[in-house]
């Protein structure tokens, strides 16, 4: 019998993150990528709203590549305001959740606060949820972010499931 311990471990390493801020008067966005101690790549980020955010929604897409194209896996519609502290019905939101919850000061419930910082510090895919037979593949996640039907920014981070 294998020993487990001795098999190379599975890891999701982000590669890149694009953050596009399309409405500055309102919000201030910053992120960026650092390896941790554990050598494992981690998104961190700074979100600042100039006003009380009430409602905010958007599109989340998960897309794999596949023949040096990317290729849609899931498109949500998302009131983000009821996901913050709503079990979402699709694992892969409730796993994005429960991770962004450890590393976040995102608030359960909307209004979010004018001239507050909100952070990611740190966010990783724990590697714990990602299957032992998980081949290597490339992923692109993508938030579109909403407020009044009118779009504030968007996060796209690119990374890899992999063997180590």
């Amino acid at each position: 019998m294998a020993n487990i311990e001795n098999n190379p471990k599975i890891v999701a390493d982000f590669i890149k993150i694009k953050c596009v801020n399309q409405w500055p008067e309102l919000v201030q966005l910053n992120c960026h990528i650092n390896r941790t101690d554990k050598n494992i790549s981690a998104l961190y980020a700074d979100i600042i709203f100039s006003e009380d955010i009430q409602n905010l929604n958007g599109i989340y897409n998960v897309a794999v590549e596949r023949d040096q194209k990317f290729v849609d896996y899931t498109t949500l519609e998302l009131d983000y305001c009821t996901a913050l502290h709503l079990v979402h019905s699709q694992s892969l939101i409730q796993i994005i959740s429960s991770g962004l919850r450890r590393v976040s000061n995102f608030p359960l419930s909307c209004p979010l606060k004018k001239n507050k910082t909100y952070f990611v510090n740190g966010f990783t895919l724990d590697p714990k949820i990602i299957p032992i037979y998980m081949p290597k593949i490339s992923f692109r996640t993508n938030a579109t972010c909403l407020s009044n039907k009118r779009e504030i920014f968007y996060i796209t981070c690119f990374g890899r499931v992999m063997r180590k």
